[in-house]
């Protein structure tokens, strides 16, 4: 056997030969995000139809077999051949893969449309995208409502036979409910309905999200005189000059800079009013959004959307998510109560007993920062000088490489390859001693146009190929934005941006880790409520010592983020941190309840009166007369009825970190219960016993109509 050092020496040597090998072979396979032959918005279009015609391909090899199965049948009767018996064992275990292949062949292009639709500058590539990802939306319909096919699954009876693997078995499964979801039990006339409401949700929803995004949709506050220029930042009054005009855009970035900065109560309670009562388009959208949404469920036996989606999560209904969040916000009142008493007891010395003491909900980001800054909490500017982004990413590789055992490099984009010039970067991270690769692409500065929020979007699933082959490798982009800041030319991100990018990060590693044979159960690709829980797992390495003394470096000196900035950071995410968690609260709760099908959602007047009635039961922040906050929550479109996902794995985070990750196990390397007992399994194993295998078989609470729920003890330990 080799020494330590040579194996090192030749495994390094073959992961550089392995790297270049790669380069090269990423020269022939250029194209935008990756994909092979995006080069202009046409392409589309042909790479749609190419995919198209592979699962054609794939269809017609399946009733071929069918065909054979046929035959095999008589002539088993008639020999009672043992070998036609295992060949044709053979041929109904091919049918998972199969259609696995026919999925991975339209996500190849569907995701890519998905993330060109939220991303690339170029109006004329969004449209594209836009009509590719609608046109096999609607093929995957028509997949779904394929008889031939679901025959074909349902009398393999993989499920049954329980000589397969678990993960071959839980694919039939997931690939069996997917069909009966997409209406292949109902009559003709019954799924052409259900494919009308589809094709309708998903237009509504995309016309939500274009809204949040178009400079029209967005409503703008003009200001007119210099004490209130004077009271907003620089940076966005230098992007706000319309010749003699001063507008403001009243985006969720900007709003939210002048809410925490500007000490002009009137100019704050402009931007308020008007961010939160615009895009005004999706006050239509939304009922349309809603409606469909529950006609499509009624449609598949379910009383709401809300009832649909749960079915197939880690909560099985919606009621046990709702009793554990009417549960949880019973529990921080109090908490929550004596926070808001600060802001209270701030906003009465400001107004000095006039009549502008009651807080509104244009004070609490304000009150809030001052409050901050009273108290000797960390300046924002000054933490986020040891969070410089190359920085961040630098360390990234040496702590995940002690903790998950990976390795992160930053690669050379491939002309052709960026959707956005230089402000895209590319990471590749891999395994050593493995085959496990995977890329990530960085889009984090924000641009016009571009997705407003963070998200983690899947571009190519990693997984084992068929019969021996090669590991398909999986591909990833992070979209952030991250403003720059005034002192600095570099990107540095403030301590919650670091939170949100790590939380981003643990998304990709979920992706870039699974080790699944099959693509359909690769990653994220579970239920919405667990593969959340990674994720927030990783939000805690921007709060450890150990993870910053790699993370946190100062961009200028390199001196490691001092322990008492540190303690004094810690105490800072501890204040108000139970009225940040009523407002999660009232999100989810408003998402399962607008989906419960409770109201009339054709109504906009009854949807924002449960959002302003929600509000105000379940978080002390006032709901302000005349304001819809609804318009702009987009993850109405993307999470419908699964946003108490969130709290969901803060729970479990919350118990997985106290349990895995404390006593210093992280400095001891005793951290890889995440890569092997977690990340490793994708969706590919039912998620309760992934988290009974990690924290003992007493891990989740029951409902009465036998939902499933998270123990919160060990989160609201974080508020002592």
């Amino acid at each position: 056997s080799s020494s330590p050092s040579s194996s090192s020496s030749s495994s390094s040597s073959s992961r550089l030969y392995h790297h270049q090998q790669q380069r090269n072979n990423d020269q022939k396979k250029s194209g935008v995000y990756g994909l092979v032959g995006l080069h202009a918005p046409k392409d589309f279009d042909r790479l749609a139809a190419d995919a198209i015609d592979r699962v054609n391909d794939i269809i017609s090899d399946i009733k071929g077999q069918q065909e054979k199965k046929v035959l095999w049948k008589h002539r088993s009767n008639s020999t009672g051949g043992a070998g036609v018996v295992e060949e044709n064992a053979t041929g109904e275990k091919s049918i998972v893969h199969q259609l696995d292949e026919i999925s991975d062949t339209i996500c190849v292009v569907v995701d890519v449309a998905e993330l060109c639709r939220n991303t690339h500058p170029d109006r004329e590539f969004v449209q594209a995208a836009e009509r590719t990802y609608l046109k096999l939306q609607n093929f995957v319909q028509t997949l779904n409502g394929n008889v031939d096919l679901y025959k074909s699954l349902v009398d393999a009876k993989i499920e049954e036979d329980e000589s397969q693997t678990e993960e071959l078995r839980r694919v039939a499964q997931t690939l069996r409910q997917d069909f009966e979801r997409g209406g292949i039990h109902l009559t003709d006339e019954k799924r052409r309905k259900l494919e009308v409401y589809s094709d309708d949700a998903l237009r509504h929803g995309f016309q939500f999200q274009q809204n949040l995004i178009d400079p029209r949709q967005i409503r703008q506050v003009e200001l007119k005189n210099k004490e209130e220029i004077d009271a907003i930042p620089k940076w966005i009054y230098s992007r706000s000059k319309r010749g003699n005009q001063t507008l403001i855009p009243a985006d969720h970035n900007t709003m939210n800079s002048i809410l925490r900065v500007c000490d002009n109560r009137e100019v704050r309670q402009q931007m308020y009013q008007a961010g939160n009562s615009s895009p005004e388009g999706n006050r239509l959208v939304l009922s349309k959004l809603l409606k469909s949404r529950n006609n499509a469920a009624e449609i598949l036996g379910f009383s709401s959307h809300a009832d649909f989606i749960t079915a197939s999560m880690l909560s099985k209904t919606p009621n046990g998510a709702k009793v554990f969040l009417k549960d949880l916000s019973a529990q921080v009142r109090d908490i929550a109560g004596e926070e808001f008493k600060m802001l209270e007891k701030l906003q009465k010395q400001i107004a000095n007993g006039g009549a502008q003491g009651s807080v509104r909900g244009w004070d609490i980001l304000h009150l809030m920062r001052r409050i901050r800054e009273k108290d000797d909490y960390p300046d924002i500017n000054t933490v986020a000088q040891y969070f410089s982004l190359d920085g961040v990413i630098k360390g990234m590789n040496e702590f995940f490489g002690k903790v998950l055992g990976v390795e992160i490099v930053v690669d050379s984009l491939i002309p052709g390859e960026s959707w956005c010039g230089e402000a895209i970067k590319k990471l590749r991270v891999t395994v050593p001693g493995t085959d496990t690769e995977g890329i990530i692409y960085l889009d984090l500065i924000p641009r016009q146009g571009k997705f407003p929020h963070a998200a983690h979007f899947v571009i190519r699933c990693g997984h084992r190929q068929r019969n021996g082959g090669t590991r398909q490798t999986a591909s990833v982009a992070l979209v952030c934005n991250f403003a720059a800041k005034s002192f600095s030319r570099e990107i540095l991100l403030t301590h919650q941006e670091l939170e949100t990018f790590l939380h981003e990060f643990g998304h990709a590693m979920h992706s870039v880790l699974s080790d699944t044979e099959f693509q359909h159960l690769s990653g994220t690709r579970g239920a919405m409520d667990y593969v959340e829980v990674p994720s927030h797992v990783f939000e805690y390495f921007a709060w450890d010592s150990n993870a910053l003394h790699f993370l946190g470096r100062h961009y200028q000196t390199g001196e490691v983020m001092p322990a008492e900035l540190l303690r004094k950071l810690k105490q800072s995410k501890r204040a108000f941190a139970a009225m940040d968690l009523q407002q999660q609260i009232v999100y989810a709760l408003l998402d399962l309840e607008l989906h419960s099908n409770q109201i009339n959602v054709e109504n906009s007047s009854e949807i924002s009166k449960l959002a302003s009635d929600i509000q105000s039961e379940h978080s002390f922040i006032p709901s302000e007369p005349g304001t819809s906050w609804e318009l702009r929550f987009g993850h109405t479109v993307g999470y419908g009825s699964s946003y108490y996902s969130y709290l969901y794995a803060k729970c479990l985070s919350a118990e997985i970190w106290h349990k895995e990750f404390t006593n210093d196990k992280i400095e001891q390397g005793g951290c890889t219960i995440l890569r092997d007992k977690i990340l490793k399994y994708g969706g590919s194993r039912d998620p309760a016993h992934i988290l009974e295998n990690v924290l003992g078989p007493n891990a989740l609470e029951k409902s009465f109509d036998g939902g499933f729920y998270p123990n919160s003890s060990h989160l609201l330990k974080e508020f002592d």
